[in-house]
């Protein structure tokens, strides 16, 4: 990872209160799905999380609860720290995780309820 991309992320993950994320990766060089431009994570700016504190983006994102209020909050915080920041609502591709990078981009698409 990128190491304004790693700042960004840790005062991102020290806001929100984080104390233990699952994360899919970051540094991956591979192109993005369905077309030829190289992805965000092949330069090092991006990294894909699964979960933060218990609260599993597959399972909670939907949630009213606790679990799913820390997800929610964790969305519209990295909307201040990262240019794209995808989720299950954005596409099936995201259904597990958030994605946030540092890249060119179009910022935070709105939850669905707001």
């Amino acid at each position: 990872m990128s190491c304004p991309t790693a700042q960004r992320l840790g005062t991102f993950l020290d806001e929100i209160g984080a104390q233990n994320v699952v994360h899919l990766g970051s540094y991956n060089c591979r192109e993005q799905r369905g077309n030829s431009i190289v992805s965000e994570h092949g330069y090092g700016l991006a990294i894909d999380i699964a979960e933060i504190d218990g609260a599993s983006v597959l399972d909670d994102w939907t949630s009213d609860d606790s679990k799913g209020k820390v997800l929610k909050k964790a969305y519209q915080t990295a909307c201040e720290y990262f240019s794209n920041v995808l989720t299950p609502d954005s596409n099936a591709a995201h259904r597990n995780h958030f994605h946030f990078d540092n890249g060119l981009g179009f910022g935070c698409l709105s939850l669905k309820d707001e």
